[in-house]
């Protein structure tokens, strides 16, 4: 991995140099190629907002804040500010709506999102999942 920082780019470490929120991508070259490069967009438009709302308490939103550091930082970024993979804070109702099948039942494995249900209970998805929306509230 290169261009960003190695995988210190994955996580937006602090003192590392700005953030880097956006789209990542692996570009080949072909000798004689002539294919353009549409550029893509570059992060998204404005601060998250939360999709949806769930009953949680600040013990549960901490214990989630936890277990994401244990679990999801390394992909998704260090207190959920995502560099190169997907930013969970601004994640669509209908991913919420799917959260624990994606994190527990490899839902996304085809996009190389493993699962986690030999590591996480549902309850502890739900944490996680508060932990997110709780960042995604504080813009």
């Amino acid at each position: 991995m290169a261009g960003w920082g190695g995988s210190d780019g994955l996580i937006n470490a602090p003192g590392l140099g700005p953030v880097k929120p956006g789209h990542g991508r692996i570009v080949t070259f072909s000798i004689g190629g002539n294919a353009r490069l549409a550029p893509r967009p570059f992060a998204h438009d404005g601060p998250p907002a939360p999709a949806i709302s769930i009953d949680a308490t600040p013990e549960m939103i901490a214990a989630g804040g936890v277990l994401y550091a244990a679990n999801c930082f390394a992909c998704h970024g260090l207190n959920a500010v995502a560099g190169v993979l997907p930013d969970l804070r601004y994640s669509t109702a209908e991913v919420h709506a799917q959260f624990d099948a994606i994190v527990r039942g490899g839902a996304r494995a085809p996009l190389g999102m493993p699962a986690f249900a030999d590591r996480l209970t549902s309850e502890q998805v739900r944490a996680i999942q508060a932990y997110v929306l709780a960042r995604a509230g504080e813009g």
